[in-house]
C-alpha cells in the first residue's frame, strides 16, 4: 500500500514539475521538485522500491526534456542510492547538518548538468551565475518540499460511511 501511495505522489510531483514549476522560476531558474521527492522516498522506502519509483519518475521527466535524455535518470538514481544508504547518519533534529546535506545533494545533482548545459547553451558567465543561484534556490526549495512531504505523510484520511 505504501508503494501505491508514493507512486501516486510521484505522479502528482511530476504533474507539478511539468505544469506549475515554471511559474515559480527566479531569473530563469526553474525549481526542480523531483529531487526533494526522490530524497523523501529514499528516506522512507527500501532501496529497490525507491529506485523503481525514481527510475520511472526520472524517465518520465526526461521524456519531457529530450535534450537531457537519460541524465536525470542517472543522477537521480545515484542520489536515491546515496540517500537510502547514508541518511541515518544525519541528525535530523539539527538544522545545520540537514541544510548542508541538502546543499550537497543539490550540488551533486546540478554539477553533472553544468557541462551539458554549457555545451547546449554556450559557455557564458551567466551560466555560472545561474549555477550558483540554482544551487541555493533549489536547496531552499528542497528543504521546504521535504518538510511539506513529511507533514503530508503524517496526515490520515478517514472515510466514515
Amino acid at each position: 500500500m505504501r508503494i501505491v501511495k508514493y507512486s501516486l505522489g510521484a505522479l502528482f510531483v511530476l504533474y507539478f514539475q511539468l505544469l506549475i514549476a515554471s511559474n515559480l522560476s527566479i531569473m530563469g531558474i526553474v525549481p526542480f521538485f523531483l529531487l526533494p521527492f526522490v530524497v523523501f522516498i529514499s528516506m522512507n522506502l527500501k532501496l529497490i522500491e525507491s529506485s523503481t519509483i525514481t527510475f520511472i519518475l526520472a524517465l518520465a521527466n526526461d521524456l519531457y526534456t529530450p535534450h537531457l535524455l537519460g541524465i536525470n535518470v542517472f543522477i537521480l538514481l545515484i542520489i536515491c542510492f546515496l540517500v537510502t544508504k547514508y541518511h541515518a547518519s544525519v541528525n535530523k533534529d539539527k538544522f545545520g547538518p540537514v541544510a548542508i546535506s541538502l546543499l550537497l545533494i543539490n550540488l551533486l545533482y546540478l554539477l553533472p548538468l553544468l557541462p551539458v548545459k554549457a555545451e547546449l547553451y554556450g559557455y557564458e558567465t551567466k551560466l555560472l551565475r545561474d549555477f550558483f543561484i540554482g544551487i541555493v534556490y533549489n536547496s531552499i526549495i528542497t528543504f521546504l518540499a521535504i518538510m511539506i512531504f513529511n507533514v503530508i505523510q503524517k496526515l490520515r484520511v478517514v472515510i466514515d460511511v
